[in-house]
């Protein structure tokens, strides 16, 4: 996206003598002022007001800033939104990257602290996010175990992280955060969008500290159609049909019997 909009080709133009070389010389780079432009050699793709638009964004946003330019600029988002983020940062017309920030002050945490603000409620959804993460391996080795102590067979593919249940269900693990609303309501969103390669999600709802599982949903995939599903402490009995208290009648639905028993 960058190079479509910082290229002349894209609005029509070509441009020739951006680099140059003398005779075992290295290439060097030259001015604006000695390219060579042919205007409207191309049918354009971008129009010139945005070209030029996004050209004047990413020449405020590459101009050297001190340190203490920066931080007035994260001092003035501050003001504006009440808050700071990464994303609120890289939104912000005029300011640097928040990668900038993180190069140039080691850490964006860092740099918040050098204009007083604290973010502990930043803080506190880094350390649950960190958390989930840590648990996803073990609710993963759980289903493998248990699927194995019940005769089934389970693998692990970590190309793709996903589980390969006796050969034929390709199941992943999603964890569901939960989130408080403003009315202590609990919520819960479960996202399809990135899984749409899988027969079966295994959603895992967390408690309301975000410190373990509270149930689970068994989602075959081509029941629904949704990018994300929003859950509440109480769903319905469409929702309910597919929520269970713990992994055993999952483990249950995966068992193997050998012939030998089937005969008897």
């Amino acid at each position: 996206m960058h190079q479509l909009l910082t290229n002349e080709k894209y609005i029509g133009n070509n441009v020739w003598n951006r680099r140059s070389f003398k005779l075992k010389k290295k290439y060097v780079t030259n001015s604006p002022d000695m390219w060579i432009r042919a205007t409207g050699a191309f049918d354009p793709i971008v129009t010139p007001e945005a070209f030029l638009s996004v050209r004047e964004i990413i020449e405020r946003r590459t101009a050297p800033l001190s340190d203490s330019q920066m931080l007035e600029v994260l001092q003035q988002i501050l003001d504006a939104n009440g808050r700071l983020s990464g994303l609120i940062i890289d939104e912000w017309e005029s300011s640097p990257s928040s990668s900038s920030y993180v190069r140039r002050f080691g850490s964006l945490r860092r740099a918040y602290k050098l204009i007083g603000y604290s973010a502990e409620r930043d803080e506190r959804h880094y350390e649950i996010n960190r958390a989930l993460r840590a648990l996803h391996p073990k609710i993963v080795s759980d289903i493998l175990d248990g699927v194995h102590e019940h005769s089934g067979s389970a693998q692990f593919l970590s190309d793709t992280g996903a589980i390969l249940i006796n050969g034929e269900v390709l199941a992943t693990v999603a964890i569901a955060r939960c989130r408080t609303t403003s009315s202590g309501a609990l919520r819960w969103i479960i996202h399809f969008e990135r899984r749409t390669s899988f027969d079966l999600i295994i959603a895992v709802r967390m408690d309301g500290a975000n410190e373990s599982p509270r149930d689970y949903y068994l989602l075959p995939r081509l029941d629904f159609v949704e990018k994300k599903i929003r859950l509440g402490e109480s769903n319905g009995i469409w929702f309910e049909a597919y929520r269970i208290d713990n992994l055993e009648p999952l483990f249950e639905l995966t068992a193997r019997n050998s012939v030998a028993e089937l005969a008897a």
